[in-house]
C-alpha cells in the first residue's frame, strides 16, 4: 500500500527546499523570455490576422480536440497519448456548423493560423496566428475577452524538440507555463518526453501564490515493429527522487510514428 502520509511529509520538505527553488529558476527565466515575444507581437495581432487571411490558400475544418491547444494540429506529439480525455478529434470533409476548429494553410501548405469556435456558442471565436523565425514557431492565440495565450515550438528540421504552452495575464505577463515538453529521439524515434508544469509565485495576483510550483513527469515510449508508439511509462520526479513510477501502459489504438 502506498504511504500517502510519508509522501506528504516528503512533499513539504521538497517544495520548501533551496534545491527546489534552484530547479525553478530556469523556468522563471523561460517565462521572462516568452514575455519578450509578447512585447514584440501583442500590439500586432490584428495585422498578423489580416496577413494570415490574405495568405490563406486552403482551409481545413475539424471536430473535437477542444481541450488541446490547436486541437487536431496540437504541436505536442504526446499529450493526447498520456492524458486521459484528450483527443485530437478528426478532420471534416467539409465545413460544418458543428466544427470545433478552422485551419488556414498558405501556398506552401504550412499552417499559418487557426480559429477555435466556442461549442457553447456563448463567446466569439478565438484566433491563433503562427509566426516562424528560423527553427522557432510562435503561436499567439487571442480570445474574445482580451485573453492571450502563447505557444512556442523549437524544431530541428521537421522534428519538434521543445514545446511550450503558456497562459498570459491581462497585464501581458506569463503567469503559468501550462506545459513545457522536451523530447529525446533515438534512431529517429521518440523515446522520452520530459513534461513540466510551472506556475510563478504571485502573492498579489488574481490567483495568490506565495511560492512557485513546479511539476516534472518523465515519459518513456516503446514502439512496435512498424515504428508506431504502442506503450509508455511515467515517473514523477522531485529533483533526483523518483516518485511512484508507473508500469508500462499499452496504447494499441494510437497509430502514430514519432
Amino acid at each position: 500500500m502506498y504511504d500517502w502520509k510519508q509522501r506528504e511529509e516528503m512533499a513539504k520538505q521538497w517544495f520548501s527546499s533551496l534545491e527546489f527553488l534552484q530547479e525553478c529558476q530556469p523556468f522563471e527565466e523561460r517565462c521572462e523570455a516568452l514575455e519578450i515575444y509578447l512585447q514584440e507581437y501583442a500590439g500586432k495581432l490584428d495585422s498578423l490576422k489580416r496577413e494570415a487571411q490574405a495568405n490563406t490558400h486552403r482551409i481545413e475544418y475539424s471536430k473535437g480536440g477542444d481541450v488541446l491547444p490547436r486541437g487536431f494540429y496540437c504541436p505536442s506529439p504526446t499529450i493526447d497519448l498520456v492524458v486521459g480525455g484528450c483527443k485530437r478529434g478528426r478532420i471534416l470533409s467539409r465545413n460544418s456548423l458543428k466544427k470545433s476548429y478552422e485551419y488556414w494553410f498558405d501556398e506552401s501548405n504550412q499552417l499559418i493560423g487557426s480559429v477555435k469556435y466556442d461549442q457553447g456558442q456563448y463567446l466569439a471565436p478565438s484566433f491563433e496566428m503562427i509566426v516562424r523565425r528560423g527553427n522557432l514557431e510562435i503561436g499567439l492565440e487571442f480570445g474574445p475577452i482580451g485573453d492571450l495565450n502563447l505557444q512556442l515550438c523549437v524544431y530541428d528540421g521537421d522534428r519538434i524538440m521543445e514545446y511550450t504552452s503558456s497562459l498570459v495575464s491581462s497585464s501581458r505577463t506569463v503567469y503559468d507555463l501550462w506545459l513545457y515538453e522536451r523530447y529525446e529521439y533515438v534512431a529517429g524515434q521518440l523515446v522520452q518526453c520530459d513534461w513540466y508544469d510551472y506556475s510563478r509565485s504571485s502573492p498579489n495576483g488574481t490567483i495568490s501564490r506565495r511560492h512557485p510550483m513546479l511539476r516534472h513527469n518523465r515519459y518513456r515510449f516503446l514502439h512496435d515493429e512498424d515504428g508506431y508508439i504502442n506503450a509508455y511509462t511515467m515517473e514523477e520526479l522531485w529533483g533526483d527522487m523518483v516518485m511512484n513510477p508507473d508500469p508500462w501502459v499499452g496504447i494499441p489504438l494510437a497509430r502514430r510514428r514519432v
